[in-house]
């Protein structure tokens, strides 16, 4: 796949992936056959496929461009923005990552609103995982042998190398490209004019290489994602069953099928050295994950944007429930009904029908009761239960049971997030406002940092913390890149009386800092010939 095309999704917004399509349905070859036994990480000799050390991206600009890119996710429509799900997915990615171990990449992944089944990787990390691919996976090792392909594309630095194989081309045209698709979010039609524009003026890129690129990556992508797979101890015939369902559909509705298949070419011969390199690695029992059914079930809840689809949706579910079969699907599990009724609770929460929300929890529980399973999601939804039945003695109850999971690192920021959520929402403040501080400071140097300023703006401004309010906003911007607002929320947070005199000292010593940045930014996007926002053309004497 040639994963640089995919930061058109992020411009684009609610357009189609065509120009992908267009490229991609060119890309479709003949994969060579994979190994036939694993080999050992140190023995994985892949093929070099950029150019020379020093060729690539470099790692500032991929970094540069990732945060423009989370900013993007951070404002789009499509954004699930859910605490449960992106901790859910960044758990999967950690579990996968981990046999890595040092070597493991830094990975970010989002939940996206879309009904599409796919998933991709972009610069610095950030991985798309749309909430179709999310509904679709039959169970956690299909989800999971996604996810671990995507991983292969950013721990192999496929964007990266993908430029370096393109030795004629300036680095700064292609990374101003990118930057050009970000900044044509504005309007989506002129947003694909520019695409196709570049893609016909070849912006000195030659896609025949790209192309070739592609085949190697996405068979790159698959061996490292296998070695994941087996290594963590999901059953890679996994990547089987996903691939062979997206292949399946897209025979069945051709140029309208899954994105993932038109993106990530699935050939016959492809999908068979994936089934011969599986044998080897031996199969594993496929096992039910609690995790997977309910953040499955949260996932199709929150994409459900219309009445009309939450009325599709609740059927769906009641189905479930009911042990009623449902087509395509295999007949439900107690972890599967469990779900069910976790989803129709939380459409209950939506529509603020207390009442029918916690009965459905406690149809859940019950249905889990001989597993001896448990998730803080469901603790967390009968947390929010009790806060529109305004019982916030018993709320404050029910988050207490969120410590037996606190020790678990796969569920950590679910509890903790999740914690301050509720809370928040109980506008609580005086007691989110702690436990926001402890998350910044255990997560200190996280480039996710922007929505935790956000929330702690939140709960200075309603305790009427003016300063504090101003300075947790500016930090916000700062990680966004919007140094110009981020120097002004400082300016007014300097001038709120009452400041003693080491705030004052923080803010002017921080707003120095935020205005060279402002004036460096400004002065790099000139150098590119970029077009410098409006929030930039200020007077940065003034500011120092």
């Amino acid at each position: 796949m040639s994963e640089f095309w995919f930061l058109s999704r992020f411009v684009r917004l609610n357009t189609t992936l065509l120009l992908m399509a267009a490229i991609t349905s060119n890309a479709v070859a003949i994969a060579q056959t994979l190994p036939e036994a694993p080999l050992p990480k140190a023995q994985t000799a892949l093929p070099a496929l950029g150019g020379p050390e020093g060729e690539d991206l470099p790692p500032l600009e991929e970094k540069r461009i990732a945060r423009e890119i989370r900013v993007e996710i951070a404002r789009a429509a499509e954004n699930l923005d859910d605490v449960e799900v992106n901790g859910y997915l960044q758990a999967l990615t950690r579990r996968l990552s981990a046999s890595l171990g040092a070597a493991a990449p830094y990975v970010e992944p989002y939940a996206l609103r879309d009904p599409t089944l796919n998933a991709f990787a972009l610069p610095g990390g950030l991985m798309g995982v749309n909430s179709g691919l999310i509904a679709a996976a039959g169970n956690e090792n299909e989800l999971a042998a996604v996810v671990a392909h995507e991983i292969g594309h950013i721990e192999q630095r496929h964007i990266a190398r993908m430029i370096g194989v393109e030795k004629q081309a300036s680095l700064w045209n292609i990374a101003a490209l990118a930057v050009a698709l970000l900044a044509a979010r504005s309007n989506s039609n002129s947003a694909g004019n520019a695409v196709q524009a570049a893609v016909a003026g070849g912006q000195g890129l030659q896609l025949n290489q790209m192309l070739a690129f592609s085949r190697d990556a996405e068979r790159e992508a698959d061996r490292v994602g296998l070695q994941l797979l087996s290594s963590t101890g999901y059953d890679v015939s996994g990547m089987v069953g996903i691939f062979q369902r997206l292949q399946a559909q897209g025979r069945l509705y051709e140029s309208t099928g899954p994105v993932y298949q038109r993106t990530h070419p699935l050939t016959t011969e492809r999908i068979a050295d994936i089934q011969n390199r599986t044998r080897m690695l031996g199969e594993k029992p496929a096992v039910d994950s609690l995790a997977f059914r309910l953040m499955q079930a949260r996932t199709m809840v929150l994409a459900a944007n219309t009445g009309q689809l939450r009325e599709e949706l609740r059927q769906r579910f009641l189905a479930r429930t009911q042990n009623a079969p449902v087509a395509g699907e295999p007949a439900p599990s107690a972890l599967t009904r469990a779900a069910a009724h976790y989803g129709l609770a939380l459409l209950y929460l939506q529509e603020a029908q207390a009442e029918a929300a916690e009965k459905s929890l406690n149809t859940a529980l019950l249905t889990l009761a001989p597993t001896k399973l448990g998730h803080p999601s469901l603790v967390l939804a009968q947390a929010r239960v009790e806060v529109l039945r305004g019982r916030l003695e018993a709320m404050q109850a029910t988050l207490a049971k969120l410590e037996a999971f606190q020790a678990d690192p796969a569920l950590r920021d679910i509890v903790q997030e999740g914690r301050i959520e509720v809370l928040q929402t109980a506008q609580a403040h005086a007691q989110a406002l702690p436990l926001l501080r402890a998350q910044l400071v255990q997560r200190s140097g996280e480039p996710t940092l922007a929505g935790l300023y956000k929330r702690l703006a939140v709960s200075y401004g309603a305790l009427g913390q003016r300063t504090e309010q101003l300075r947790a906003q500016a930090e916000s911007l700062a990680l966004e890149g919007a140094w110009p607002a981020a120097v002004q929320m400082l300016k007014e947070a300097r001038a709120v009386p009452g400041n003693d005199f080491a705030t004052s000292s923080q803010i002017d010593s921080r707003l120095r800092e935020f205005s060279e940045q402002a004036k460096l930014d400004r002065e790099e996007r000139k150098k590119r010939g970029e077009p410098v926002p409006s929030g930039l053309a200020i007077d940065f004497r003034e500011l120092l």
